[in-house]
Order: C-alpha cells, then sequence, then structure tokens
C-alpha cells in the first residue's frame, strides 16, 4: 500500500511472471483491498501490478498492470525519486 500526500492511497503488488502469475496477483491484490475498511480510508485511486515481463493494461476487474523494465532505482532524497511524495508499506 502507497499512501499519497492528498489522502489517497495506492494498492501496489510488484510480479516478475505474466500470464497466470498476473491474473494470481490481480487476485490477490483485489482480496487485499477488500479487507481493508474503505469507510475509514476510502477506495484505493488505483489497484496497480507491476510486471517485468509481457505488456501494460488495465484490465475488465479495475487492476491496472504496468510493465516496467528492471533498472536501477533511486535512492529516496536524491534525484530521480519517485514522481509521487508518500510512504509505501507492505501489507
Amino acid at each position: 500500500m502507497c499512501s499519497l500526500r492528498v489522502g489517497r492511497w495506492l494498492a501496489v503488488e510488484v510480479k516478475l511472471g505474466s500470464g497466470k502469475r498476473l491474473d494470481e496477483a490481480a487476485r490477490s491484490l483485489t482480496r487485499a483491498c477488500e479487507q481493508i475498511d474503505a469507510s475509514r480510508v476510502g477506495e484505493p485511486a488505483k489497484k496497480l501490478v507491476i510486471t517485468a515481463a509481457g505488456y501494460g493494461d488495465e484490465r475488465p476487474d479495475g487492476v491496472t498492470v504496468a510493465y516496467h523494465r528492471p533498472r536501477p532505482i533511486a535512492r529516496p532524497g536524491r534525484a530521480g525519486r519517485a514522481p509521487f511524495s508518500g510512504t509505501c508499506r507492505r501489507v
């Protein structure tokens, strides 16, 4: 889960595989979102599965799949940091 500065949040899962693994990731992400009290924190701004294989797409179940070519990630507080200011934590 990543919370954005504006009070919205993203549900994110990272999978290295494609095909069947992406389906599993989407189901897992949806189940995790169902366990969160939406009346308290609202619905997620986006349910996102990031993959290193395949392609990106908006699935019929509302989960977005984003293809990301692996490369070094900039450390927080340095040039090239993430385009949002927020915090992420594992749930």
